[in-house]
Formats: structure tokens, C-alpha cells, sequence
């Protein structure tokens, strides 16, 4: 298959289709891994978005396994191109789970919004679009970076204490339970 980028693209694939009849699935499957995308990704968004429910929530956790089996394999390799896409995978999937956090609270009653967001990680992992996404994100994280740089000492003193704290607690603890033993 070719792969995302090269040969045709999927605007001149997808043209091609018969929708004048046949079967329009197989269609779409066999143009898809014409475009080297990985049909796994496009059969499963299908239930999920139909079915919904506690369906979803499996889809994306099948995906996210997905993508630590590929990022495995990419520390595996001596490409550090692949490094790279599974790095910005993750970067961008902590941030889409912390949007998503937020949003799920109010957009949960959109018709198909378990779907979306199926899809969208599809896109990122799957069909590579972290990639795409990343260079329009990136002047947003370098200026988000810029602040949390000045919040970090703040925060490593406060962790600091916490543990000192905790720690004097434990041994407070360890020390009650040996006279009690005693």
C-alpha cells in the first residue's frame, strides 16, 4: 500500500468510488489501503460510532494500546522518525484527554461526540495526524512552556515540603508502632 503522503491523494482515490451501487463498504476499505491507511482503525470507528455506549470507551482504550504497542516498537528502532510521531502522539493525547476532561461535561449530549472523539484519535495515532496537528499547536505550548517556567520553582518548593512532611509523618508512625510493640 502506499503510504500517507505519497502516490495518489485521497481526494483522487476516494473519487473513484461506485456510488452508483455494489458494495460501498468493500469500496472504501480497498481505496483506504490504497492511501496506506490502517483499515483495523476505520472498521473499528464504525461500531463505535454506532453503537456508542460502553462501546466507545473500549474503542479508545483498544487505541491507546495501539499506540503504546507502536511507540514500543519505534523505541525499538533505530528511526527516529517514528520517535518522533509516537512523542507528539502522546503530547497531543495528554492534551485532547485534558480538553476532553472538560468538554465532556457539557458535549456528551451531542449525537455521535464518543465517535469524534474515536476519530480524532484515530487521526493522531493512527493515520499519523499528530504530525500535521503539532507545527499549528506548537507557538501555543513554547508560550505555555514560557509560563510554566516560572511557576516551576514554586511548585518544586511546595513538593519539596509536602514530602518532608510526609515523610516526618511516616517516622512519627514507624515510631508509634514500635512502642507499641514494645
Amino acid at each position: 500500500p502506499v503510504t500517507p503522503g505519497e502516490g495518489e491523494g485521497s481526494a483522487e482515490v476516494l473519487s473513484g468510488l461506485d456510488a452508483g451501487g455494489g458494495d460501498v463498504l468493500a469500496q472504501v476499505m480497498e481505496k483506504l489501503g490504497q492511501l496506506g491507511v490502517d483499515q483495523v482503525a476505520v472498521v473499528m470507528l464504525a461500531p463505535a460510532v454506532l453503537l456508542g455506549g460502553w462501546f466507545l470507551p473500549l474503542i479508545q482504550n483498544i487505541l491507546i494500546a495501539y499506540a503504546g504497542l507502536k511507540s514500543f516498537r519505534a523505541i525499538q528502532s533505530p528511526d527516529p522518525e517514528d520517535d518522533k510521531q509516537w512523542l507528539t502522539f502522546w503530547l497531543l493525547y495528554s492534551l485532547f484527554d485534558l480538553v476532553c476532561f472538560v468538554l465532556d461535561l457539557f458535549l456528551w449530549v451531542i449525537p455521535f461526540y464518543g465517535g469524534l472523539k474515536c476519530a480524532i484519535l484515530i487521526f493522531l495515532g493512527v493515520l499519523g495526524g499528530a504530525s500535521q496537528i503539532y507545527p499549528l499547536l506548537e507557538p501555543l505550548l513554547l508560550q505555555g512552556d514560557e509560563v510554566a517556567k516560572k511557576y516551576e520553582p514554586i511548585l518544586e518548593q511546595h513538593l519539596k515540603k509536602l514530602k518532608e512532611q510526609a515523610e516526618d509523618k511516616l517516622k512519627k508512625l514507624q515510631e508509634s508502632k514500635q512502642e507499641k510493640t514494645e
